[in-house]
């Protein structure tokens, strides 16, 4: 289970479905999970969690299994100065986000002789770079297009939300809560321009996550100590990602379960 800042992504077993829910739907986590133990049968034996949600919403979870799955083992993650042929960069592991933890747990087992720079596009976007050698040399943080959707109309409520299923919704230019699903619409763009605030702001947005990303990937490139290294993007917010990059990459959506899967195994 990867209980993030946004939603809960869950999946029983490696090869399970891959189930998902905002938190705003939390209340509903513990019933949909039995449903699906229900549906695909077998016998659960342990849960394991990899959580950078707030400590109430850590406590819900907990609450929810133990009154749902009161036999059931629980194993709650957490990053490691080493595991899984990853060597951390941090001086102090407990500083590293688990998700981050098990997107490089992840990257490593698919690409274990090749340096690798990932991206996890979640409510935060993350870049983490990682030689061939498995040493983390470290990453960087910044908001997501969501994040600064938020920020902005906070700051400047005049300005108005980003998104085309908050401006459709009739109230006027009142925001509702913001949708972390929404695509942008770009009606209003002409090339790389924008004619009305609503596009200008989305452009804003998301020149600003492209030119970032971007940037760090092409300072990689252009060190001579930084070897060849692929990219990996994971994340809810991955695909729209991968198609600012200016250079390939792999969207992988579900990196941060697959290296769950496997810390846990070394972790137990």
């Amino acid at each position: 289970m990867d209980a993030g800042n946004s939603r809960i992504k869950w999946r029983v077993g490696p090869q399970g479905d891959v189930h998902t829910l905002d938190w705003a739907q939390a209340e509903e986590w513990a019933t949909r999970l039995m449903d699906t133990l229900a549906a695909e049968g077998g016998v659960l034996k342990r849960v394991v969690v990899a959580a950078v949600a707030p400590p109430a919403r850590c406590a819900l979870i907990k609450s929810q299994l133990a009154a749902a799955l009161p036999d059931v083992s629980v194993q709650w993650l957490r990053s490691r100065a080493r595991c899984c042929g990853v060597r951390l960069g941090y001086p102090d592991p407990g500083q590293f986000g688990v998700d981050r933890f098990c997107a490089l747990v992840a990257a490593r087992a698919r690409h274990p002789d090749q340096a690798v720079l990932v991206i996890n596009a979640g409510t935060a976007v993350t870049m983490d770079y990682m030689n061939a050698s498995g040493d983390h040399a470290g990453g960087m943080i910044m908001p997501s297009m969501y994040a600064m959707e938020v920020g902005l109309t906070a700051l400047a409520p005049n300005l108005g939300p980003f998104f085309a299923d908050d401006r459709a919704s009739g109230t006027g230019g009142v925001k509702k809560k913001a949708s972390k699903t929404a695509k942008p619409d770009n009606s209003g763009e002409v090339g790389y321009l924008a004619v009305d605030t609503h596009s200008a702001l989305v452009l804003g947005a998301r020149w600003m996550m492209a030119a970032a990303v971007n940037q760090m990937a092409a300072a990689l490139m252009e060190d001579a100590s930084t070897p060849a290294f692929r990219i990996l993007i994971g994340g809810g917010g991955g695909d729209d990602l991968q198609s600012m990059l200016g250079m390939p990459a792999m969207h992988v959506p579900d990196l941060v379960l697959e290296g769950i899967v496997l810390a846990a195994r070394q972790q137990r």
